[in-house]
């Protein structure tokens, strides 16, 4: 949860802040500080990404996929739960062409 003074901080200085929950975002009633992220992991599989990308296809909902890093040997464990191969990336990225979903940048839906 976000204090209320960070909250008022980034107000102040950014048009967006994104949290670490988990979930998606209405488009038609988008909260800009409080944008929900789905974070992928070396745990996260691609059947969950799917269904992450099918729900959101599914129900008209704003996607934000979080990424770290790709094909890193760090030898930390922190910084290998949030690494993943580039094939697994380009399998993603493949799912999306193939579900024609357009990918946009944060300013491009918060400007609508």
């Amino acid at each position: 949860m976000v204090s209320d003074t960070l909250l008022e901080e980034v107000k102040r200085k950014f048009i967006a802040f994104r949290s670490v929950e988990p979930g998606f975002n209405e488009i038609d009633n988008i909260n800009p500080y409080d944008l929900k992220v789905q974070n992928i992991t070396s745990s996260t599989t691609f059947d969950e990404v799917m269904g992450w990308i099918d729900q959101a296809n599914n129900d008209n909902l704003w996607l934000i996929l979080v990424f770290h890093k790709f094909d890193e040997d760090t030898g930390s464990m922190d910084a290998d739960l949030y690494n993943i191969s580039s094939d697994d990336f380009e399998a993603i990225l493949y799912y999306l062409k193939q579900y024609e979903m357009k990918v946009v940048l944060p300013s491009q839906i918060l400007s609508l």
